[in-house]
């Protein structure tokens, strides 16, 4: 299922890209694509059976996952700011903080933050030191900043249906951020019946590809 679920974000960006190749559309569609990546990994190591390939293999999935939160970010401020006041150098800069802020998920998983091997049923058992390191760090830096320029510039809008496109969009994102959360819960808690019932519910998460991407469509032409 996560397999599919890659090729479905690939889609999708490849969707945004056929609208357009402006910068815009290329952040945006980067989110995607950090995502599909991340699903697809996920794939992979769920078959093999070697704990320290897992283990990486899974903290480069979570790596990912969370990765594509600074391309959210982005095209919101872009959208706001414009792309001459955000150009290509302050993108980059932005995208290397990030992505090294999140480098510290390896070394506190691979020091016993993490366990994914026969013991645990080759699922992920996360300490709450790694949990909380993740959390805190995408929740000030990426999901507060992100929602907040999302409302700024729903305000902004005076035609209705732009605001009820804009209205769907937040409502995918905040979508995204509670599968990224509810993901981090589970396993920290690392509790069977909560996996199941959780898995059930990212079944469903699928849909919001295009709920994210329906929202914004009109700023992607």
């Amino acid at each position: 299922m996560l397999g599919i679920g890659g090729i479905l974000f690939i889609i999708v960006a490849a969707l945004v890209l056929r609208r357009s190749l402006k910068q815009l559309n290329q952040i945006f569609s980067l989110f995607f694509i950090s995502i599909a990546i991340s699903s697809i990994i996920n794939a992979i190591y769920a078959s093999l059976r070697a704990p320290s390939l897992v283990l990486v293999l899974h903290l480069l999935t979570y790596y990912l996952f969370s990765f594509a939160m600074c391309f959210l970010f982005l095209f919101n401020l872009i959208l706001l700011k414009s792309v001459k006041k955000i150009d290509r150098k302050i993108q980059l800069l932005f995208i290397a903080v990030w992505g090294l802020i999140l480098l510290g998920i390896f070394p506190l998983g691979i020091l016993d933050g993490v366990k994914i091997d026969e013991t645990t049923g080759w699922k992920p058992m996360w300490e709450f030191s790694f949990f909380l390191y993740g959390f805190t760090v995408c929740f000030l830096y990426m999901i507060i900043p992100t929602l907040y320029w999302s409302i700024k510039i729903y305000k902004q809008f005076q035609d209705k249906e732009m605001k009820k496109r804009w209205r769907i969009f937040i409502s995918g994102i905040c979508f995204y951020y509670i599968v990224w959360g509810g993901n981090s819960i589970v396993n920290v808690l690392s509790i069977d019946f909560v996996r199941s019932f959780w898995s059930i519910i990212l079944f469903f998460s699928f849909f919001t590809l295009y709920i994210i991407y329906y929202g914004v469509a009109k700023q992607l032409d």
